[in-house]
């Protein structure tokens, strides 16, 4: 068996892209880890190690094909070996909890942009709280925090990690992270149906302090403003993306699923991270929701590559229906996709 990322192929510089077939993040079968979603990530380099982060995580055993024995903690990581073929991967989680905790009452904690500088980890931590909505969708953001994590490379039980709040805004801040220069560069989208992007930035220096300045690209000649209601709207996107520095083409790419629900997954290109993108370019096509009428796709992004110009993207698939994700365990586990040209 090889890695699961092992087919990647390199992505040609004009389109179209095709993709090879799917794959998915292992579950331990026998026990632990059997679920989860949001799939963020982050290569480390001088480890040869990818971190992942996820969302609400199934623990318990897989059944007779089902998930059994299983409760659900609000996050958890996984530490995927590539230094070896095929690749392996360690699941993290504490207790009952999750990863990372919220101290805040009736809150926790689901991932959102991650970016790797200088041996530290960043990453957007949404907090969460529930609402009276008797739909899967019963849950609100209310603000986002920055865990700085240091130590990285090492067993995450060994990490260091400070959480550093910021201030509360109109929009949900860090949907994609990427450190430029000596800022920690962060998408942002409306918290709306209408997903509006603009771009956010904290200094690394200001992260050492215990409230850190978000500033916010107002489109102006190296304008930058305190108040996010100057912000310059750079395009509708969604919830969840990512965003890298393709070497190949020396552009930015971000990659999403359009809206946050959908079976398209769509990726933008831009010479810079403030100026203009351009026009959203269909990548992949989900399967899944043929399977049934409850099924939805979400959470496209790209994986951070092991080498510059690697190229694959993950989804989550999930379903309207909270029993359908404990009886199927094709769903609700990240599926990871090369692209190739």
């Amino acid at each position: 068996m090889r890695s699961i990322l092992s087919l990647i192929l390199l992505l040609a510089a004009a389109p179209p892209l095709r993709a090879s077939p799917t794959t998915t993040i292992p579950i331990q079968n026998a026990g632990g880890w059997v679920g989860g979603d949001a799939a963020y990530s982050v290569f480390l380099e001088t480890a040869q190690k990818r971190v992942w982060f996820f969302g609400d995580s199934w623990i318990g055993k897989i059944q007779n094909g089902t998930r059994a024995e299983a409760h659900i903690v609000r996050n958890s990581i996984a530490i995927e070996d590539t230094s070896r073929a095929p690749s392996t991967f360690k699941f993290y989680w504490k207790k009952d909890k999750g990863f990372f905790l919220n101290s805040r009452e009736g809150e926790w904690y689901w991932p959102l942009g991650a970016a790797h500088f200088e041996g530290k980890i960043f990453l957007v931590l949404d907090r969460l709280t529930s609402t009276s909505d008797d739909s899967v969708f019963n849950f609100k953001s209310v603000g986002q925090d920055i865990a700085v994590i240091a130590h990285a490379d090492k067993n995450p039980e060994k990490w260091k990690v400070e959480i550093i709040p910021l201030a509360q805004k109109s929009f949900k801040i860090g949907v994609a992270a990427i450190v430029e220069g000596r800022y920690l560069n962060l998408f942002s989208s409306s918290n709306d149906d209408q997903h509006r992007i603009i771009l956010a930035r904290v200094s690394l220096e200001s992260l050492k302090k215990e409230k850190p300045t978000v500033e916010f690209h107002t489109g102006q000649s190296g304008g930058w403003s305190k108040s996010s209601e100057s912000a310059r709207i750079l395009f509708k996107g969604a919830p969840e993306m990512s965003v890298r520095f393709d070497a190949n083409t020396r552009q930015y790419i971000i990659v999403y699923t359009p809206g946050g629900l959908s079976k398209r997954i769509v990726k933008r290109a831009s010479d810079s991270l403030s100026e203009t993108w351009s026009e959203e370019s269909e990548i992949f096509r989900c399967p899944e929701m043929e399977w049934k009428s409850s099924y939805f796709c979400y959470a496209g992004k790209q994986i951070a590559p092991e080498k510059q110009g690697s190229f694959s993207i993950t989804y989550s698939v999930n379903s309207t229906e909270f029993w359908d994700v404990a009886k199927d365990t094709r769903i609700y586990v990240p599926r990871v996709v090369p692209i190739q040209p």
